[in-house]
């Protein structure tokens, strides 16, 4: 237990964390930036999802709370972009059928006739700031209740 407890940061206070993601200069609509513990047996990868909704966050922006935050420290940043557009219209069925007249003809049309194609073909994962650096990003979480609430990630493919 005592194992355990020390490979997790034993009483070293856990931290919230909220921030911006960027790729190429713009807001990253939906993926993952996962930070990883360097050199210190922390509190292990921390996986901050960013989601293309706009239900009380904008566009680009995670968080995460203080009880699944990580310890402060050195961090490995490593951010995943998935495609930010859905394949299926399973979950609006108002939008492909007008049976009981759940949908109007236009709105049929419309979802009979959206794109649907992923906006990439598989995940992109970018570990460096840019393609051509040397060194894999790393990010200083410091100690304080409310010293990692402004973080900015930025990435360029190019």
């Amino acid at each position: 237990m005592f194992f355990n407890w020390a490979r997790v940061g034993g009483d070293a206070p856990r931290l919230a964390l909220k921030g911006m993601v960027h790729l190429d200069g713009h807001v990253l609509p939906h993926g993952y930036v996962i930070l990883t513990p360097l050199g210190f047996a922390g509190a292990g990868p921390i996986v901050c999802r960013v989601i293309n909704s706009t239900a009380n966050m904008p566009i680009g922006e995670f968080t995460v709370p203080a009880d699944q935050g990580p310890i402060a420290g050195r961090y490995s940043v490593e951010l995943r972009q998935n495609m930010n557009r859905w394949l299926s219209n399973s979950f609006m069925s108002a939008l492909v059928q007008t049976r009981g007249g759940a949908a109007t003809l236009e709105q049929v049309h419309f979802g009979h006739h959206r794109a649907l194609s992923p906006t990439i073909d598989d995940q992109h994962v970018f570990t460096k700031a840019r393609p051509t650096d040397k060194n894999d990003s790393i990010f200083e979480i410091k100690s304080g209740a409310d010293a990692n609430l402004a973080l900015k990630i930025e990435v360029f493919s190019k």
